[in-house]
């Protein structure tokens, strides 16, 4: 019986040796991965603002959806200068994205004035809606950026972490992260990047991998960025200097 108890104690602990070997190989490569999908560093001189530049101005705005009997945006104001990075936040209905729409000029104003310094604005939903499901990586691009040549929408591809084959892949076969990925690539490099970038919620389907992307792109922009989000290390990580609580 002794004898027994030795060998099969020899046998738990080589299982146990090679369940821990095996954990650490699973747990390194997971660490490689990270490291790969955070490495997106390209240069976007043309995002530039410069800080005293004023990116977009509201002064006593205020907005009501047709046959609603009161205001969503009621009498607000808000300067955004330079490069400034600002994090949205508030309960639903309190008026988050219409403020955007309303930067972008998508809706009008009942009443206020809106004014806005720059000329390229860049807004991506939470459903990436300005990609086509149906079509590749590459066509959407190529789609979004008609005048880039497709050895250059490669290159620009690329430096997203989309390679070679990888750009021929279908956007509906994409995960989430991917996704974002794609249609920061297509705004981000075009020959006229936006000054001003607006995200909606990005992390609200990303993995710890995918929200480690997204935050080294942002890491290159130069311009102005509003994002709607109530991550508060993702708000954090990627700079934000002023936070807007819509509800209070």
């Amino acid at each position: 019986m002794k004898e027994r108890s030795g060998k099969t104690s020899g046998k738990l602990s080589t299982k146990e040796e090679r369940l821990l070997k095996n954990a650490e190989r699973q747990l390194q490569e997971a660490k490689e991965k990270i490291e790969v999908i955070n490495q997106i560093k390209i240069e976007l001189p043309k995002t530039y603002v410069p800080s005293r530049k004023m990116v977009a101005k509201l002064e006593n705005v205020t907005f009501m959806y047709e046959g609603q009997n009161r205001s969503i945006i009621n009498n607000y104001s808000l300067i955004v200068s330079g490069p400034e990075r600002i994090a949205l936040m508030g309960d639903n209905g309190s008026g988050k994205t219409t403020l955007v729409k309303l930067i972008q000029g998508i809706l009008k104003p009942c009443n206020g004035k809106i004014n806005v310094g720059v000329s390229q604005i860049s807004y991506l939903d939470q459903n990436i809606s300005i990609l086509n499901p149906a079509l590749t990586i590459l066509d959407n691009y190529k789609k979004l950026n008609p005048d880039i040549k497709e050895t250059n929408a490669r290159f620009n591809l690329a430096d997203f972490l989309f390679r070679n084959v990888d750009v021929l892949k279908r956007v509906s076969d994409l995960s989430s992260g991917e996704k974002l990925r794609v249609a920061l690539a297509c705004v981000l490099t075009s020959n006229e990047p936006p000054q001003l970038l607006i995200l909606d919620e990005p992390t609200n389907h990303l993995d710890l991998e995918s929200t480690a992307a997204l935050e080294s792109a942002l890491s290159c922009y130069q311009g102005a960025l509003i994002v709607i989000s109530h991550d508060t290390q993702f708000i954090k990580n990627v700079g934000v200097s002023r936070t807007i609580n819509l509800s209070v």
